[in-house]
């Protein structure tokens, strides 16, 4: 019989070999949809959200300025479930004092636990705790945050938004520094030196926070952050609807935040290197419109032209891989001496070996890292040792969790096939 100390060496070489196959990857997208509301139902505003939609494919989306309680629905089943590229539903819609948020989902990729309004005295901060599945036992939870903080270049305007972000940072005190939590959202900050963004970076905040692409300064029309430049899309008003700011690009207003714990993946969830993005800007259009030329070189003419029409402001995009971790995953465990259920390698196959101390009916369930059962079987066991193989199970290749039990005692091992 293998010690215990090589059945642990044998996982972790297992497990690094199948790990791929257990890590999933979901793009994230935040949006300011420039005050939609139902009165523009009728306009051609959903058709270019669904056009940057089937651009961009988001597994999650978070929007603000949505002016009433019929946009998120409208949203939803005009432009998202029409996109042909997922099959979405959203969070609850919260009326707040002002402009309000929403969260837009695929349902394929990952789930909403629950949500909460963080109350400011200008717009709420919506939370949203989605989780996903990584394995038999282990799922990730990130604590996603959408925030709309003050406009405007006013002293006032900046000691609310230190205001707005110490209400968050008072809030998420009680999470604990390993959680996920991305935040993002219209910040308005001008430079990296204004006291709300400082608190959000630094020792002031319950969790401090980076940007994913470390790109930080003074935004506000200097072209040394051009690339990253969210505000506006227009050089000049745009005749359709809605109003917005002008003067093309030349801010940087929109983020995706990230704490530590996204940051080096210490919770079965990491920021994607390089994946950080302001969407449709091609660092070709400071100070000038994304429809202007030259031609847009990183989206197609027709995305530019949505981009143009949806909003004044560009989206804001990444990607985070969620994975395995070794919390909640034993490679052995049993709450009895009775019976033992180990993966071992017998005559050059993985196979499943079963040491039974006293006889008796046992079941044995097979599940795949979804959780998804995939085998279920019956056996009656004398004393002594026995072996299962796991060929005639017909499995495909991937790491599994065999569960075997008598009565209410248990015996579980992970093994690969």
């Amino acid at each position: 019989m293998l010690k215990i100390r090589n059945i642990c060496i044998l996982f972790t070489l297992l497990f690094g070999n199948f790990l791929s196959l257990a890590q999933d990857t979901i793009s994230i997208m935040s949006y300011n949809l420039l005050n939609y509301g139902a009165t523009w139902a009728n306009s051609d505003r959903y058709k270019d959200l669904r056009t940057i939609i089937q651009h961009s494919k988001p597994d999650v989306m978070m929007v603000c300025e949505l002016e009433d309680s019929q946009a998120p629905q409208y949203l939803l089943d005009s432009a998202f479930n029409k996109a042909g590229v997922g099959t979405y539903t959203r969070a609850a819609f919260f009326d707040g004092t002002d402009t309000d948020n929403m969260l837009f989902y695929n349902i394929s990729k990952i789930g909403l636990r629950s949500q909460k309004q963080i109350y400011t005295v200008l717009r709420d901060i919506s939370q949203y705790k989605l989780f996903k599945v990584v394995a038999p036992g282990d799922t990730a939870f990130l604590y996603f945050h959408m925030a709309h903080l003050k406009a405007g270049s006013l002293t006032s305007d900046e000691t609310q938004r230190n205001s707005e972000i110490s209400a968050f940072c008072s809030n998420i005190a009680s999470l604990s520094q390993n959680s996920n939590i991305p935040l993002a959202g219209d910040f308005n900050f001008k430079p990296s030196t204004e006291p709300g963004f400082a608190k959000l970076t630094g020792s002031g905040c319950s969790h401090t926070f980076y940007d994913p692409i470390n790109q930080i300064g003074l935004w506000n029309n200097n072209s040394a952050f051009s690339q990253v430049h969210t505000q506006s899309t227009r050089s000049s008003a745009n005749a359709g609807c809605c109003g917005g700011a002008t003067g093309g690009l030349d801010d940087r207003f929109d983020f995706i935040m990230v704490n530590n714990a996204l940051l080096s993946g210490t919770n079965k969830a990491r920021y994607v290197l390089g994946s950080y993005k302001a969407f449709g800007n091609d660092n070709l259009h400071m100070n000038k419109a994304i429809t202007d030329a030259p031609a847009n070189a990183v989206v197609p003419a027709g995305v530019a032209q949505a981009l143009f029409n949806m909003s004044d402001h560009l989206p804001v995009y990444m990607k985070i891989e969620l994975k395995p971790s070794f919390v909640g995953i034993k490679e052995l465990e049993s709450n009895n001496s009775e019976f033992t259920i180990e993966n071992k390698i017998v005559n050059g196959e993985r196979t499943l070996v079963v040491s039974v101390l006293k006889e008796g009916n046992f079941k044995l369930t097979i599940t795949d890292l979804t959780g998804k059962t995939v085998f279920h079987g019956n056996y009656y066991f004398k004393s002594g040792q026995h072996t299962i193989n796991t060929e005639l199970m017909h499995l495909s290749e991937g790491l599994y969790q065999a569960d075997l039990k008598k009565d209410t005692s248990f015996s579980r091992c992970l093994f690969s096939h």
